[in-house]
C-alpha cells in the first residue's frame, strides 16, 4: 500500500542562531578595544614623514621632541670626569690618541658632535654624552 500523505515541519531558528553568534563574538572580544589614533600619534607620524631622509648610505631622522619636553638631570661633572679618565688613557697610548683624535675631528666636521665651551647649557635642557672610545684591532 502506498501512502500519499505528507507532513511538513519547518522551524525558524535564525533569530536564535544570530543571538548565539552575537554572544560568542562579544565574549571572544572582551577587553579588545580598537583605539583610534590620537592627535599626538598623528603628530609623531607627521614629524617622522617630514624629517626622514636617505643620505645615500642610511636613513636619517630628526629627534622627536615633545613640546615642553622633560627635564634632564645635570650630568656635566660626570661627563667631565669621564673625559679626564679618557685623556689619561689616551696619553698612555700615543697611537690610539692620534686615531681617536682623527675620529673626533671627523665627527666635528660632519656635525655629529660639537665643542662645548665649558659653560653648561640651559638647565634641564642639556645632556652631555660621555664618550667611550671603542677600538677594534681587527678592522
Amino acid at each position: 500500500m502506498v501512502s500519499t500523505e505528507t507532513e511538513g515541519i519547518s522551524a525558524e531558528t535564525t533569530g536564535e542562531l544570530n543571538l548565539l553568534l552575537r554572544r560568542f563574538w562579544e565574549i571572544d572580544s572582551i577587553g579588545v578595544v580598537q583605539e583610534a589614533a590620537t592627535d599626538p600619534d598623528e603628530n609623531v607620524k607627521r614629524k617622522f614623514r617630514e624629517s626622514v631622509t636617505f643620505d645615500g648610505t642610511r636613513y636619517v631622522i630628526g629627534l622627536l621632541w615633545r613640546a615642553g619636553g622633560g627635564h634632564l638631570p645635570d650630568n656635566h661633572e660626570v661627563a667631565m670626569r669621564r673625559l679626564r679618565a679618557l685623556r689619561r688613557q689616551l696619553n698612555r697610548d700615543p697611537e690610539k690618541h692620534q686615531e681617536y683624535s682623527g675620529v673626533i675631528s671627523d665627527y666635528l666636521d660632519r656635525g655629529w658632535a660639537e665643542k662645548v665651551d665649558g659653560t653648561s647649557g640651559p638647565p634641564g635642557r642639556t645632556w652631555y654624552l660621555p664618550h667611550h672610545a671603542v677600538h677594534q684591532h681587527n678592522q
